[in-house]
This record gives C-alpha cells, structure tokens and sequence, in this order.
C-alpha cells in the first residue's frame, strides 16, 4: 500500500489486528496521525485489538514523537491486547522499554518476520491463517 506517509496504519485482513508500517526515513508529523488511527480502530472493536508494528525498513525512530503518540493514545488503552513488533533495531527497543517501564504493561512481542507475526495471531484467536495469494 502506498500512502505517501512515513508511518501509516492499515488494517489485517483475517484477523482481529491493524499494521502500523514505518518507512526507513520517518516523517515526525506523520506519528500521531498513526497512532491516532490505532486507536480509531480500538475505539471501534468488538474485542481486544493487536497491532503488528513492521519497522522491518530499521525506521530512523523520532523518540519523543513517538513516545508521546504511544503514551496519549493507544499504549495505555485496555482493548489494546498486544504489540507484535518486527524489525526496529536498537531505538524500537528503548521505546519499548520505556513505554513498558512507564505503564506496567508488558504487551510487546518481537517476532523475525510478520509471518511469525501472523502466526502467534492465528495461534491466539484460534484461526486458521488466510492463504497467501
């Protein structure tokens, strides 16, 4: 999907998740707007939402943009089951040490690739994962 956004949110199809994808070079201004799309989307479930993080492209992470969208959105919200993260690098990894230290919740999963992503998902809601076409 091409969005012309440095950071976006979509969401999965066949499973109860959104995507927040990070390009390598991260836009700060386009933060808040993803995070605020995650919780659009938790405002508007049924049922606890994941949400598959891919910084596979290691995105340059702006740290406060993105502590700060964490933190007043979506990071603290109950429906918001868990973070599947793949990729990030050194800085992903801070953030969520931070996040997680600064809340208590301990929701964030790393994952090699998303098809293990996928996998934990499927292996969560007892579902069968869709087939790649």
């Amino acid at each position: 999907m091409v969005t012309g956004k440095s950071v976006y949110v979509e969401p999965v199809a066949g499973y109860n998740a959104v995507r927040m994808v990070w390009e390598q070079q991260v836009d700060a201004a386009d933060i808040a707007p993803a995070f605020q799309s995650i919780q659009a989307a938790l405002d508007s479930a049924d049922r606890p939402l994941s949400v598959i993080v891919d910084m596979a492209a290691r995105p340059n992470i702006p740290l406060q943009s993105t502590l700060w969208g964490a933190l007043r959105g979506p990071f603290r919200d109950p429906r918001l089951k868990e973070w599947l993260c793949i990729g990030g690098g050194s800085m992903a990894t801070a953030v969520a040490r931070i996040l997680s230290g600064a809340t208590g919740r301990k929701n964030i999963l790393w994952f090699d690739d998303e098809a293990a992503a996928l996998q934990h998902l499927a292996q969560q809601e007892d579902i069968v994962a869709p087939k790649a076409t």
